[in-house]
């Protein structure tokens, strides 16, 4: 089985790429830094396993599942998050994929993972953190932010996170414009009109961590 690293930052994806060599789980491991590179080499695939790195926009993702599904290929993506809200975690969820990961989890439970993932099983290390966030919060009725789109729910939590228009235009890859013009609908969309108020919205549903 070839696994594919889905990881725009050099230096980071060839860590991980060392470090998962050690393991010897994988004929081949391969570093590809954009979605055309990446849906090229699943195209061209027998089985493969896809990590996608925590620095990969949500969007990205969704359109990398639907293409590879699309394709109908037997390709099985593993995700890590930056986020492991309840929120995240429910956006993350409803793609299927096969492992669930956060970037802060321990080494051990990546080799978890990806051998749970070989044996075609799942993985989810964010089970548990959801879990006890719902327990905390109780049951919810459908909150505003369940319908902003993908991309502005991503959005939304870059915001709340502290980051500049122009931080978050560079990170999702798009012209500060189109940012403020996503934070102009959320912000109306939630009837809020302030950026403290949306970052104190956003901890208090488990968007972020506080």
């Amino acid at each position: 089985m070839n696994l594919i690293l889905f990881d725009t930052r050099e230096f980071a994806a060839e860590g991980t790429r060392i470090l998962i060599e050690d393991w010897k789980l994988f004929s081949s491991i391969e570093i590809v830094k954009t979605t055309a590179r990446l849906l090229q080499l699943v195209e061209l695939s027998g089985e493969v396993i896809i990590l996608v790195s925590a620095d990969i926009p949500a969007y990205v993702l969704h359109e990398v599942v639907q293409q590879t599904r699309h394709q109908d290929h037997p390709a099985r993506i593993i995700a890590l998050t930056r986020h492991p809200s309840l929120h995240q975690t429910r956006i993350l969820k409803s793609l299927q994929l096969q492992g669930l990961l956060s970037e802060h989890d321990p080494i051990h439970l990546i080799y978890r993972c990806l051998e749970a993932v070989l044996q075609n099983n799942t993985f989810d290390s964010l089970t548990r953190k959801s879990t006890l966030r719902i327990d905390q919060k109780g049951p919810s009725s459908a909150r505003p932010h369940h319908d902003l789109t993908p991309r502005q729910q991503e959005v939304l939590c870059y915001l709340a996170e502290g980051r500049s228009v122009k931080e978050v235009a560079a990170i999702m890859n798009l012209s500060p414009k189109s940012v403020d013009s996503h934070k102009y609908r959320i912000m109306r969309r939630l009837q809020i009109n302030d950026r403290v108020l949306l970052t104190r919205y956003a901890i208090r549903e488990g968007l972020v961590d506080p």
